[in-house]
């Protein structure tokens, strides 16, 4: 980096410092994680309680399994006798039972939920009272109470995880998508529009007079670049801290975020580049939006598609575009979908786009920097002589 660079980019750093913008940004990324962090501690870990209400022929034995084989799982039942059928459905209905268990002349019990949402304790229930009226057959035909008991205490089938990381690989790569997506969409935005407000203030012409173009666009991607790294540092460190002192990274995280630092760094360099060259169509501040919307709508359409396609055909073509490989590869490399090919091609890839887009951006920045009065074309400049 040359010494005018260099103090292009130190003059970038501190005129996006006095920006509330930045700071308000950076402080609700942080406390953001700050939350993410600390939520969990205070809203998990405890037991679910569920509330039965009960009316009829249910026997004690039955209210006694339920209870027993829910608190292997962690959740607490409580028993409210209803007075009738009647009144315990109505405790259901109103939200002050969660579920019902009403039983008729016959013995036949019936499960009563509110709605159908699917909940764990709904099977459990089912199974405790098909295992009670297997035993009731069984005795009824004078099998010996032996067998009985010997039926009903079979084990379940082991199941065996064998993708035991797979939870923290896709957490991560979820994570991983959201960030690169938010960062490459403030940091976008934020250098268009300091570029065109320096053209619309004439501010940039006087800069050209004592710094060549190339040192004014890549001082400001250098700039920009390191202030949006150092805003995601902020925010990660509430994320960092706790990983140090609770130890539970999820597996396969730190080779992740190591192994993904090439395209962090690569998809901001190529955002910023074409950003600051479409912030240079715009003729004034209020114009940013238009000029820059195709690589907004761009960003937007790859980070949709890209949460449901990461081991897809889809997602592979995606993971080696340019354009789109900072926010899926690393992603796919989280889920452990990337191939060794796949990642060669998507690092050459991304080495040749960045190289291409760094041309265009200084063909275009250079040209539009110094046209004003209209909003200009991005044909209309490529088209206009140098």
């Amino acid at each position: 980096m040359n010494r005018i660079t260099r103090l292009v980019a130190q003059r970038e750093i501190l005129e996006t410092g006095r920006k509330k913008a930045f700071w308000i940004s950076t402080a609700l990324l942080f406390l953001g994680s700050v939350a993410l962090m600390v939520i969990p501690e205070f809203v998990g870990g405890g037991n679910d309680d569920v509330t039965f209400a009960t009316a009829g022929s249910v026997s004690a034995d039955v209210i006694t399994a339920i209870t027993d084989t829910a608190a292997t799982v962690d959740i607490d039942v409580t028993i409210e006798q209803a007075a009738t059928v009647e009144a315990a459905r109505q405790l259901v209905v109103d939200g002050d039972a969660d579920f019902g268990l009403v039983g008729d002349p016959d013995g036949v019990v019936t499960i009563l939920q509110r709605t159908d949402e699917v909940t764990v304790i709904v099977p459990i229930t089912q199974e405790v009272l098909r295992r009670t009226a297997a035993d009731r057959i069984f005795s009824t035909a004078g099998v010996d109470q032996a067998v009985v008991d010997r039926v009903s205490n079979l084990a379940p089938a082991t199941v065996e995880t064998v993708d035991t990381e797979r939870g923290g690989r896709q957490a991560t790569a979820f994570g991983l998508t959201i960030i690169m997506y938010l960062l490459i969409m403030l940091l976008s935005q934020g250098i268009a529009t300091s570029v065109a407000t320096e053209k619309a203030n004439r501010v940039s012409e006087v800069l050209l007079a004592v710094a060549p173009t190339r040192s004014l666009l890549f001082g400001k991607v250098i700039g920009m670049g390191a202030l949006g790294l150092a805003s995601i540092f902020v925010g990660a460190l509430p994320i960092i801290v706790k990983t140090i002192i609770a130890s539970d990274m999820p597996e396969g995280m730190g080779t992740t975020l190591a192994s993904s630092a090439l395209w962090v760094i690569g998809g901001i360099v190529i955002y910023l580049l074409l950003a600051a060259m479409l912030g240079a169509l715009a003729d004034r501040t209020e114009e940013v939006g238009g000029t820059i919307a195709p690589l907004t709508v761009a960003l937007i359409a790859i980070y949709i598609v890209s949460l449901s396609t990461l081991e897809t055909t889809v997602g592979v073509v995606l993971s080696i575009v340019p354009i789109s490989s900072p926010i899926v590869m690393p992603a796919r490399i989280a889920v452990g979908a990337a191939t060794a090919p796949q990642i060669v091609a998507s690092v050459v890839c991304l080495v040749v786009g960045t190289v291409v887009a760094a041309r265009l951006a200084i063909v275009v920045y250079s040209r539009a920097l110094v046209r004003t009065g209209k909003r200009l074309r991005l044909m209309e400049v490529l088209r206009s002589p140098s």
